[in-house]
């Protein structure tokens, strides 16, 4: 607990917005070890409800054999640039388990950076984000499909701190169950 307290007094130069989504096997328990790597690299101040979404579909993309996505957002704040970021994400995914043989495969985890600003006030939709764009071969900020998403932007506007949630860490208990509002968007 000494470690958690810490984290959430010290101040770090950025935050992001982070996308997790799970559509293989134990989705909840890939969450939960990506979100406990992640904290290595950072502190989450805030997450959204957790909820399922029907797969994407993309033309010229075979998502047949996609079971149902588990989904939520997180505010993130770290000093890692979106780079840097970027590369540890990778390295989580790949230890938990990310098809990157072929594009829109199923994985147990995938996790995308939506937004970044930096960190200059305690609500991230009033950090400064004007010019905060990043554009690599490999790594997109805003996200490209952020606004074809609407989800997200459900999850974003979901997004609360844990101190009015009350909530340090999710346990397997706070996951939302069928009665969550929000629970499933594919029904």
């Amino acid at each position: 607990m000494a470690d958690f307290q810490q984290q959430t007094q010290r101040h770090f130069a950025f935050r992001y917005l982070l996308a997790f989504g799970s559509n293989l096997g134990a989705k909840t328990n890939h969450c939960l070890k990506a979100w406990s790597m992640l904290q290595a690299y950072g502190h989450i101040s805030a997450s959204s409800a957790w909820i399922t979404t029907p797969p994407m579909r993309k033309p010229g993309c075979d998502t047949s054999d996609h079971e149902d996505y588990l989904n939520f957002v997180i505010d993130f704040a770290s000093d890692l640039t979106p780079a840097t970021l970027y590369q540890k994400i990778v390295q989580i995914e790949d230890h938990i388990g990310h098809d990157r043989t072929r594009s829109w495969a199923p994985r147990k985890i995938d996790i995308d950076i939506l937004q970044w600003a930096l960190n200059d006030a305690a609500d991230f939709h009033h950090c400064q984000r004007q010019h905060f764009y990043c554009k690599t071969s490999k790594l997109r900020i805003p996200h490209p499909a952020f606004a074809q998403r609407e989800f997200w932007h459900q999850l974003i506007r979901d997004c609360q701190p844990f101190a009015r949630k009350n909530l340090p860490y999710p346990q397997a208990s706070s996951v939302p169950t069928p009665n969550s509002p929000f629970y499933d968007l594919a029904q």
